[in-house]
């Protein structure tokens, strides 16, 4: 479900607060801008009590991508008053930059591979299989018969 795919504990939760959950979610990150991973992150928290919240929050961190981390570090000394090295956020741009290239060159050949499996099927079905019928030579085929 969408809030298992946020880190959300999802099993044996009421409908009502999995909504709950996700609204509070979608709010964070679409009106306060708060990144993705900072939430994700913030989900650590509710892991489980036998482990250390800086275990939790350590291992949370690992499973991120490189880049993410990173966005939530910038956003962290934006929030915090902090200034910014440009040049980091220079860096964190052309990684975004070369993964959307990435990703959308991997699209271009799922399509494309899929446009050759469509054809391949296609000529498969249109392919004349019929036996070739042939006049026997007992027949005698005549003008008025045509």
């Amino acid at each position: 479900s969408a809030c298992q795919a946020r880190g959300m504990r999802a099993i044996g939760v009421p409908a009502a607060r999995l909504r709950s959950q996700l609204r509070q979610w979608l709010e964070l990150h679409l009106d306060e801008q708060i990144p993705a991973s900072l939430l994700l992150m913030s989900r650590a928290l509710y892991l489980p009590e036998n482990v250390s919240q800086v275990d939790q929050l350590k291992e949370t961190l690992s499973q991120l991508p490189e880049t993410l981390v990173e966005e939530a570090e910038i956003k962290i000394c934006e929030v915090s008053g902090e200034k910014v090295d440009n040049k980091v956020r220079l860096d964190v741009l052309k990684k975004e930059e070369q993964m959307i290239a990435e990703e959308k060159e991997e699209l271009l050949q799922e399509e494309e591979e899929k446009r050759k499996k469509i054809e391949t099927i296609a000529a498969e079905i249109l392919e004349d299989k019929a036996p070739e019928v042939k006049p026997t030579a007992v027949e005698d085929i005549s003008q008025e018969d045509w």
